[in-house]
């Protein structure tokens, strides 16, 4: 992993190096596990903001999963709120 740019950015912030294998150790166990947020995604009534990128662990149709909890509405341009026309599209948060 070393020959990796994720290394490369590593060894150039690091404050220790030398610690490469702990941070691999540490990414491994958090990637093992299932996370599911459903139940406390779906009790916030406060409105949310979800950022997700398209390299992240989650995986789009789970991202496409909290937007639904979520109520999955759309923000008109007069303000105003209303169903999403296409349940479980991304496209209809704006």
């Amino acid at each position: 992993m070393k020959q990796t740019p994720m290394y490369e950015l590593y060894a150039r912030v690091a404050p220790k190096p030398a610690d490469w294998p702990v941070l691999l150790t540490k990414l491994n166990e958090m990637l093992k596990k299932d996370y599911d947020w459903s139940k406390e995604v779906a009790t916030i009534k406060v409105p949310t903001l979800l950022v997700f990128g398209d390299a992240d662990a989650v995986r789009t149709a789970h991202a496409v999963q909290f937007f639904e909890l979520l109520g999955a509405v759309r923000r008109t341009v007069d303000g105003t709120d209303r169903e999403c026309p296409i349940r479980g599209s991304p496209f209809c948060l704006a």
